[in-house]
Formats: structure tokens, sequence, C-alpha cells
């Protein structure tokens, strides 16, 4: 029965009177007096009970139960602080449903235990699961498996990756065209402004347009090249006429493959304005020479007193060369023919000592008589410059050699034993073919100089003929062997002149009671000679 009722029954309420809301105070019901009996189902509703009346005094053990609470009855107001105890509740399982529990009311103390490195999820038929990350890798994460399946952990891998602190990394070469936005024909990916990429229509510019740098901070522009070098859409670059400089080229960077084709037979030269022209050298020995500042060059062939033909090869032309030409010792033994010193080719005083070489005057160069006195300049004639020999009888003029012509130590000897200035003197001995002993008696005092023989009556032969002089019986000279003193070693022939090559100085000081013999030996052949002596005397 209801309140209401149960007051009626005990004659406190009357007729249709009722207990008016929130009349019964907590002071009003004694202790323990409310028993589960005396409450009619849902007899209790929010507005009998006064805030806080009931206590957990006046409610008996076991007396609150579900069937005697409306719905939403029992509010926070109408419960007193610590009134509800474990004793005063009788929970059906299940019988807390969703909206009984307030929001934000299950904290993390009033979920049970979780493994560590698990997280909570939604598996089969919906029920709470448990899934691990531990056993993964850093960087794990939940993925789901479809509907109705339950999540399961897996380690991010292939295209990208993550790793324990949720960094990111997208892998190498992962983003492929097939992954990327569309890009407009035409267009290109830059970093555009605040650095966000930005598809830059390029097509828009003409053929050939290229992005290019405008600075840290600001996008790129597209342009086509110009200036020095142009582009087409195919990437090709054209240089343009005139635009590379000196400075621009490197050093040795023009090899001949950079070169255009040159003529055969030309050579590149510096032209008019000074425009690079190849010259045409093709002709046979034909020689590139400048024609003045400013002037082109132009190919000869080389004339005159020198011509060269296409190897190279010089060749000076027949009476080129002139007295000018001629260096100081210029023409030495071997440059002058037998007997081509003529008189007419030696000038008044043109024979001094600076013209003649060592030795280079021998008789076979000089013309009989050639040698006058005009033609000798003063102390021009030194011992060093006459050959052994050289000057004989017929090559001087008569009164050819004076005093003023001879230098003071030009027919004497050298050393310690110096003899005073004599006067030049000849012998001439001509032996006939043939085992000769000839003996020869000075007219005066003589030293001997120089000796030599000239082959006459024909060829020596092939036989060792041999020529030599004895002061008494002591060897004045060596043996001379005709058949091995010739040229290169070869035979004497007719005319041919040979030196005795050494002279015994014990005996070349000769007495007018010395006998010189001059002896031949003719083991056959032809022994005939000319002995020819140079001395002076003393």
């Amino acid at each position: 029965m209801s309140v209401d009722e149960k007051l009626r029954e005990q004659g406190i309420l009357t007729g249709a009177d009722t207990v008016p809301a929130d009349s019964i105070r907590t002071g009003d019901i004694l202790d323990a007096t409310i028993t589960s009996a005396d409450l009619a189902s849902l007899a209790v509703t929010t507005a009998k009970i006064d805030n806080l009346a009931v206590t957990a005094g006046k409610i008996a053990a076991l007396a609150v139960e579900t069937a005697k609470i409306n719905d939403l009855a029992v509010t926070t107001g109408k419960i007193a602080n610590g009134a509800v105890t474990a004793d005063k509740l009788s929970v059906a399982p299940g019988a807390i449903a969703t909206a009984m529990i307030a929001d934000d009311a299950v904290d993390n103390t009033k979920l049970a235990n979780m493994a560590i490195g698990t997280v909570k999820c939604g598996g089969a038929l919906d029920a709470p699961t448990d899934v691990s990350l531990a056993a993964l890798a850093a960087g794990a994460l939940i993925v789901g498996q479809g509907v109705g399946a339950a999540p399961l952990a897996r380690v991010i891998g292939t295209d990208a990756s993550i790793d324990g602190t949720g960094a990111l990394t997208i892998t190498a070469d992962a983003v492929t065209n097939v992954k990327a936005a569309n890009i407009p024909i035409g267009c290109m990916k830059i970093g555009g402004a605040a650095n966000a990429p930005t598809d830059y229509d390029v097509s828009t510019v003409g053929l050939g347009a290229i992005p290019m740098g405008q600075g840290a901070g600001v996008a790129v522009v597209a342009h086509i090249l110009s200036g020095d070098i142009v582009n087409d859409e195919t990437g090709a670059c054209i240089i343009q006429a005139l635009a590379v400089e000196t400075g621009m080229l490197n050093n040795d960077s023009v090899t001949n493959d950079k070169l255009a084709n040159i003529t055969a037979g030309s050579v590149k030269c510096g032209g008019v304005a000074n425009a690079p022209t190849d010259v045409d050298c093709s002709a046979a020995g034909a020689v590139v020479f400048g024609q003045g500042v400013g002037a082109a060059p132009v190919a000869h062939a080389i004339a005159g007193d020198v011509a060269v033909d296409m190897a190279g090869a010089s060749v000076i032309q027949a009476l080129a060369v002139d007295e000018g030409m001629l260096n100081n010792l210029a023409v030495t033994e071997g440059k002058i023919g037998n007997l081509a010193v003529t008189n007419g080719k030696i000038g008044l005083v043109a024979v001094d000592t600076p013209q003649l070489a060592l030795l280079a005057v021998e008789t076979a160069v000089i013309d009989d008589l050639a040698v006058t006195a005009g033609k000798i300049a003063a102390l021009a004639v030194e011992t060093a410059k006459i050959n052994d020999l050289a000057v004989t009888a017929g090559k001087i003029a008569n009164g050819a050699v004076g005093s003023t012509k001879v230098t003071a130590t030009a027919i004497i000897a050298a050393g310690p034993s110096a003899q005073a200035p004599g006067v030049m003197k000849c012998y001439v001995v001509d032996l006939p073919t043939g085992a000769q002993d000839f003996v020869l008696t000075p007219t005066e005092n003589f030293l001997l100089v120089a000796a030599a023989i000239i082959k006459t009556d024909g060829a020596c032969g092939a036989n060792a003929n041999t020529v030599q002089m004895l002061s008494g019986a002591n060897p004045v000279t060596n043996a001379l062997n005709m058949q091995t003193a010739g040229p290169a070693g070869a035979s004497l022939n007719d005319q041919e002149r040979a030196q005795f090559l050494t002279i015994d100085d014990a005996f070349s000081s000769w007495t007018v009671a010395s006998a010189i013999h001059f002896t031949t030996v003719n083991p056959g052949g032809n022994s005939a000679c000319r002995v020819i002596v140079q001395g002076v005397t003393v």
C-alpha cells in the first residue's frame, strides 16, 4: 500500500487527504520502521523523499529493492554521503545498463588490469579484447582486418615505416608517379608560396621553357634560353654566332676535332681584320711569309740564293755566296778545290790572319805564282795558318815574301832553344823508281821544319815502297809507306802528296858537314817520288 493509504489505515489521514510533498522529514520516521512490506511497488518516488532524508539508519538491511524504486527516483541529491554501502545494494548480473553509468565515471582505476604493451580493441562478437603490441618492433600499429574481424597489430613497412617515437619515414623511391596526384599536362611540380608544392604550367611560356630559380624564398619562373645560347623543345642547344669569346675558352680546349676542316696543303693564319684564314701552301716547298703589320700572310716558294723543296731540303744556288756572306775562318781546307785560289781570286791585301783557318792553306789549293806581295796583308802569314810544306817555290811570285809580310815568329822553332830568325830554305830531291840512296850535303847550317813527298812517274801500285831521310845512319823521319800514305790509307797515285809524320829533333839540325841520306826501298812497282824539305838557315 502507499504511504497515504497506510496513514488512512492508521487514522492519521482521512478522506481524500494525502501526505503533502516533502512533508515527511527524517525526524518523523522511527529508525528501522519502514520495511519492505510497508512499501508498495514503486511507491517511493523522488517527490516523496526529502533531500538527504534516507539515511543508512532509516533503511533496514536489504530493504531497498529494485522493484521498490521508481525509475530514476534515486538521484544524487537523495542519497546522503556514505549512505549506500555494499550491504545496502543488491545488483543482479547485467543489471547496470549503459544509461546507469554517468559520463566519465569509468576511469583507469575502474578497468581490469591490461598486460603492458596491449591495446583495448573490439574483438570477436564485439567483445572488448586486449591486442598485444609488445612482441613487435617499435612503431607497431593496430590495423583493422575488415568488418566483423578483430584488429591485429602490425609493423608498417614497404613504402613507409614508423618508429617508436611516431616519426614516419617514406621509403626511398616509394612515391612513384602512380602514387602522386595528377599533374596537369604541361605543368611541373615546384615549391611555391610558403613552400607549398605547386603545379607550375610552363607550357604557356613557350617551346623549350625551363624553370629557373629566382633566389632564396622566391618561386621559380620559366624562361626560354636566350643570349649566347638558345634551345628548343627537344633540348637541343645552339651556341649563337660570335658568342664564344677568348675568355670563355679554357687553355688547350680547342683541339683539332673542334676546328672546321682545313683544305689539305693549307695553313691557318690571321687574315684581314684578324679573321682566321686558311692560306694555300700546297705548292712544292711553299712557305708562309708575313707581309707586314695588318696584312695577311702569303705563301711563296723560297727563291733567290737558296731553293727549298717539299722535303725541306735547301740548296744554295750557284754563285749565290759572295764575300760578305762568309764568316771569318769559314773557308777551310776542305771547302777549297785544288788550284781554286788563283791570282785573280785574291783581292789586294785580302789574305789576312782572320781569314785563314788553321792549316787551311795547302799547296794543292794555291795556283802557281798566285801569292804575290800585294795579296798578303802585313804580318798575315803565321805558322799556324800554313800547312806543312804547303808553300812551295812555284807558288810564290818573285819578291812576294818580304819582311813586312811575315810575323816575327812565323818560321822559327818555339821553346828554350829558339833560334834567331833566318832565311826560309827548301831542298827538293827527285828520286827515280827502284832502290835509292841519295846523299845531300847542306850548303849552310839548316833547321829542318817539315818534309813531304809528291808521287811522280805514275802510281805506286800494290807494293810496300818506302822512302826515308837519315842523318848518317840515324833516322830523321819515319819510313813513309807509299802503299798506305794516300787518301783514306790507300796507295799513292801520280801527283798525290803525303807528309812525313815524324821528325826526330835530335837529328833535324844540319851543318855543312852533315850527310843527309834520301833512301827508298823498292820491292816492286813504282817508287819514284819528289822529296821536299823545308827549313830555315841558322
